[in-house]
């Protein structure tokens, strides 16, 4: 039985939270814990540095989440996800945030019933900004509320949410109507 880090910011790709992870994850036990991290061109240089069960992952979309092209780069990510989770007998996904990796989550706790967790940043849960969440408005403005439809439907199906500050747990049970009993707080002092 294992648990799953589903990222698509993980090293060698550079960001807090890829660092947050790799920080946490490599003091976990080995054989409870795999990681689902996003495809890197140096990839097979550092996971060759480190004992980690990683398994990488196609979790960029080049075109944001909700267009014709992004759906296929979505389902093909979502069935090699579930074909892990099957081979690897994960029975909990940890995903590294709402979207897009919360946005795989759920179908594999919809019809495979794995419970997910979902890590909450900030910038993440506050989809109307777009200055905080370019990689959403590369190609498309997609109007906030379907981003924001798509955030709240990954956060209310979690069974846990993860806040990295007071702040945003703030800001999940405010603005977003999470049960305080539901989010916790884990600050990033790895």
């Amino acid at each position: 039985m294992s648990t799953l880090l589903l990222s698509e910011i993980f090293p060698p790709k550079t960001g807090g939270s890829g660092r947050w992870f790799w920080e946490l994850y490599r003091r976990l036990p080995r054989d409870q814990f795999l990681i689902a991290a996003g495809e890197d061109p140096r990839q097979e240089d550092f996971d060759a540095t480190h004992a980690l069960r990683v398994h990488r992952l196609p979790l960029s979309f080049p075109t944001g989440i909700i267009s014709r092209s992004s759906f296929r780069h979505y389902r093909a990510a979502l069935c090699q996800l579930r074909l892990l989770v099957h081979r690897e007998g994960v029975r909990w996904i940890h995903s590294g945030r709402c979207v897009p990796e919360g946005l795989l989550a759920l179908p594999v706790k919809w019809r495979d019933r794995v419970p997910y967790a979902c890590y909450a940043h900030g910038e993440d849960i506050n989809p109307s900004n777009s200055e905080l969440c370019p990689r959403w408005h590369q190609r498309r403005v997609y109007d906030s509320r379907e981003l924001g439809w798509l955030v709240g439907l990954v956060l209310r199906n979690a069974s846990l949410v993860i806040a990295n500050s007071q702040n945003t747990r703030e800001i999940l049970t405010r603005r977003w109507r999470l049960p305080a009993t539901r989010v916790q707080v884990l600050y990033p002092g790895v």
